[in-house]
């Protein structure tokens, strides 16, 4: 192999992992790799909604407005059909309220 073309080629392979390296750098500042907003909104809907519980001491069950704004955070983006989450969930509610309370603040003894 002659040596004038190993140069040209390590080239291209230094810029390669160069550009493939400011690619990702603009993505993270540009906000590619942070949650969208939609997320947000429903992380705040829910906390917003565990306000009330919590300041009662989290006394009961959550209710259902509660629940509800819990299940649309945790799925969002991940589920086609929000209806067949939910039918797969209530098998197992008595997890996903200990769960609430737990994503709420509520303390445990």
């Amino acid at each position: 192999m002659r040596k004038g073309i190993e140069l040209p080629i390590n080239t291209l392979v230094v810029v390669a992992i160069a550009v493939i390296i400011m690619l990702a750098m603009a993505g993270f500042f540009i906000g590619i790799f942070k949650p969208n907003s939609e997320m947000m909104k429903l992380e705040q809907d829910f906390r917003n909604a565990c306000k009330p519980y919590v300041s009662t001491g989290c006394e009961g069950d959550p209710d259902s407005y509660i629940l509800n704004a819990y299940t649309k955070w945790k799925t969002a983006g991940k589920y086609s059909d929000f209806n067949t989450w939910v039918l797969r969930e209530t098998l197992d509610a008595h997890k996903k309220k200990i769960e609430v309370k737990r994503a709420c603040g509520c303390q445990f003894v």
